[in-house]
C-alpha cells in the first residue's frame, strides 16, 4: 500500500492529512461531525465531534448528515483504537459506507492535552502520562514521544483497514511531517524543467 500526503487545508493552518487510498476533496461543507451531537470540540480548526461510548446517537447523528448529503467524517482527536474501531464497526453494521477519517493529535504538551482533553470529553489513556512524565522541561524529547505515539495510533489503524488520517497539527506541521515520515509517506520532490 502507498500513502500519500495531503497536507494542509485552505484557508487552515491547524490540520493536515496523511491518505493512502485516493484524493479526498477537502471540502469544508462535506465535512462532518461524527459522535455525540452534544459535545462540539473546541481546538482550532475542528469541526470534529468526540467518538461516545454509545452507540445510537453518534450513529444517527452520522446518518442524519450523510442524508443531508456529506460525504466523509472526520473524527475528534483519539487515543483509544480499539474505541474508533468499534465505532467504525457499529457504523457500518448500520448502514454507513462513507469514510470516516481518524482524527489524530500528536502531542507535545501533554498538560495542554488534559485541559483540551476536559473540555471536549475526550479520554486520555492512562498509559501516555507516564510517557511524558519528567517531560517538562525537554521539548525535543517530548516531541520524539510525541512522533512515535501518533505513528505507532496510525500503524494499528492501518492495519486494520483505515487508510486516511486527519492530523490536528495544532500549527505544528513539521511534527506532522515527520510522523508521516516515520510511516513511509514522502513529499514528492518538483521535477527540475528541461533546457
Amino acid at each position: 500500500m502507498r500513502w500519500r500526503p495531503i497536507i494542509g487545508r485552505p484557508g487552515s493552518a491547524t490540520s493536515s492529512r496523511c491518505a493512502a487510498t485516493r484524493p479526498a476533496e477537502h471540502n469544508a461543507t462535506s465535512r462532518i461531525p461524527t459522535g455525540t451531537p452534544t459535545r462540539p470540540t473546541s481546538s482550532p480548526g475542528s469541526d470534529g465531534w468526540r467518538i461516545s461510548r454509545s452507540a445510537s446517537p453518534p450513529i444517527d447523528n452520522l446518518k442524519a448528515k450523510l442524508d443531508a448529503g456529506a460525504s466523509q467524517a472526520i473524527t475528534q482527536f483519539f487515543f483509544d483504537v480499539d474505541l474508533f474501531l468499534r465505532f467504525r464497526d457499529r457504523a457500518h453494521a448500520a448502514g454507513i459506507r462513507v469514510s470516516i477519517v481518524p482524527g489524530i493529535l500528536p502531542v507535545t504538551n501533554f498538560a495542554q492535552l488534559k485541559r483540551m482533553a476536559v473540555t471536549c470529553g475526550a479520554s486520555i489513556p492512562e498509559w501516555m502520562a507516564g510517557h511524558f512524565d519528567g517531560l517538562d522541561d525537554d521539548p525535543e524529547t517530548r516531541r520524539l514521544v510525541a512522533a512515535s505515539i501518533a505513528a505507532e495510533q496510525c500503524r494499528r489503524l492501518h492495519a486494520n483497514g483505515v487508510h486516511e488520517f486527519h492530523f490536528y497539527t495544532l500549527n505544528r506541521a513539521d511534527l506532522t511531517v515527520a510522523i508521516c515520515h516515520m510511516l513511509g509517506v514522502r513529499a514528492k520532490k518538483p521535477v527540475a524543467a528541461v533546457v
